[in-house]
């Protein structure tokens, strides 16, 4: 099923949104923007053929920007196998407030300050 937004409903560029059931039977809702710098976007319930798992895939970068996993509720965010109930698998920037409870890290935690002039964009 396709419902599309153009002309009347937004700025006249075609916008559509589709629901539908993948062959194996995974329901999902694509996003999509079709102007020249838009992406595409899937909302994908059985991400990776995995019934009990949810992930956002970026049809674009031809990758998953999100992904949970059904079984443990972890979420990735750079990896398709999250390790912790947050696993970030790249660069990660906390704007205000890091809060962790020292008792129960187990791996090193290398927290440091970067200056305005310095910080990365």
């Amino acid at each position: 099923m396709q419902l599309d937004f153009s002309a009347g409903v937004f700025d006249g560029t075609a916008r559509y949104l589709e629901v539908g059931v993948r062959p194996a039977g995974f329901a999902l809702i694509k996003l999509e923007n079709k102007q020249t710098s838009g992406h595409s976007y899937w909302l994908y319930s059985g991400a990776l053929a995995i019934p009990e798992d949810f992930g956002i895939y970026d049809e674009n970068a031809g990758d998953y920007r999100i992904y949970i996993k059904g079984t443990n509720g972890n979420v990735g965010i750079g990896t398709t196998d999250p390790g912790a109930k947050l696993d970030i698998n790249d660069d990660a920037h906390v704007h205000d407030l890091f809060v962790f409870d020292p008792r129960t890290v187990q791996k090193e935690i290398i927290i440091s300050r970067i200056n305005s002039s310095s910080r990365r964009r």
